[in-house]
């Protein structure tokens, strides 16, 4: 039997876009019916309360390893036990960050954006560079390589001129909302009325664009004058854009909500009257396919992977006009019609995302490296 190491170490306890990926992935994989033997190094502290019984599988052996995904630890990690590891039939890399000292075994890799590289100041000048010097060592050393979007593709190959064989695996929606698809619970009443605010699920992060939105929506209220109208933002950090809203004198019309339970997210997606996403730079942009699911038209930016995945189900704004956000917040508002049409073309788009299917190609790579059929 075939041995698969698979390298999950950005599998963590906090929610994030990587995390998702792994744990999906995962759970899909668990599933399937194939001779082959997966080791998956994992960084989730809790694992045995929250997964085990979820991922029990003969097939699985789950390490965990109390070593960051980015971190000499690791690298430390892989280099005493290269000789080990290199006993595997094929390594799997679940992000671009693959270790220095990877195992002498056929190699795959998924490669998720460039966002540290083309926004350095997210984590300083120098770690950008050391990004960018593993995931070009990362991709010009796979066998094979899994991209998450036809932007990250085009842009990893114009930046490292790489050669390997790439295909472009799209992801799913995020894990509160597969588990709901999975016990065929209903997550859209298609006779439903829009709640009076507009949502915004994003970190408050310098390519999120979160300043310019809440600029935009201060044109709205100030143009619409809709009494109650709102603005809901959801994401670590928002917090710290009282200030902006106290100046635009945006508190009443403004909930920083922070994180929040799946409950929570749930309740508000299935009331929003729109999600705005008018990010600078995504490498998928998994909040897109959960307004699908809703059901919610979507308001996102016109370049990187966002108006590919949206496309012809969003309204696409320059994400540097607050004028052009704010008029198409506007659409939605005074155009009943639009919505609709937006509502029901964002619905019949999500089952162009699943987990399953994302899984499903994904194996049928590592059968294609190791020469196997299912």
């Amino acid at each position: 039997m075939a041995r698969i190491l698979i390298d999950a170490l950005g599998w963590t306890e906090h929610p994030s876009g990587l995390s998702t990926y792994c744990y999906c992935i995962m759970k899909e994989l668990t599933k399937a019916n194939v001779q082959l033997h997966f080791t998956v190094l994992h960084n989730v502290v809790n694992f045995k309360d929250k997964f085990l019984l979820e991922l029990k599988n003969k097939n699985f052996t789950f390490i965990y390893l109390d070593k960051p995904l980015l971190s000499i630890q690791k690298e430390l990690h892989f280099l005493f036990n290269k000789k080990y590891y290199s006993q595997f039939d094929l390594f799997y890399s679940m992000s671009s960050y693959a270790p220095v000292f990877q195992p002498n075994t056929k190699f795959l890799s998924t490669t998720h954006d460039l966002k540290y590289v083309e926004f350095p100041e997210l984590i300083g000048k120098w770690k950008s560079i050391l990004l960018s010097k593993i995931i070009k060592k990362t991709v010009m050393s796979a066998d094979s390589l899994i991209m998450i979007s036809n932007f990250t593709k085009n842009q990893v190959r114009r930046k490292f001129k790489i050669k390997s064989p790439v295909d472009v695996i799209y992801e799913g929606p995020s894990r509160f909302i597969s588990a709901q698809i999975e016990s065929k619970s209903k997550l859209f009443n298609t006779t439903r009325e829009p709640g009076p605010y507009f949502l915004s699920i994003a970190e408050n992060r310098p390519h999120k664009n979160l300043e310019l939105m809440l600029r935009a929506f201060k044109i709205v209220v100030d143009r619409e004058k809709i009494h109650g109208i709102k603005f809901v933002l959801v994401g670590s950090g928002v917090e710290n854009l009282r200030p902006v809203c106290e100046e635009l004198e945006l508190e009443k019309n403004v909930l920083l909500a922070g994180k929040v339970s799946d409950m929570e997210l749930r309740t508000l997606l299935a009331g929003a009257k729109s999600l705005v996403f008018p990010s600078l730079y995504e490498g998928f942009g998994i909040p897109l396919v959960d307004a699908m699911y809703f059901g919610v038209p979507i308001i996102t930016s016109n370049i990187t992977s966002t108006c590919e995945i949206a496309k012809d189900v969003a309204i696409l704004i320059d994400p540097r006009s607050k004028t052009e956000l704010a008029n198409a917040m506007s659409l939605l508002i005074n155009d009943k019609k639009i919505w609709n049409e937006l509502s029901m073309a964002s619905l019949k788009a999500s089952t162009k995302f699943d987990w399953q299917n994302c899984s499903n190609d994904i194996l049928k790579i590592i059968l294609n490296i190791l020469d196997k059929k299912l």
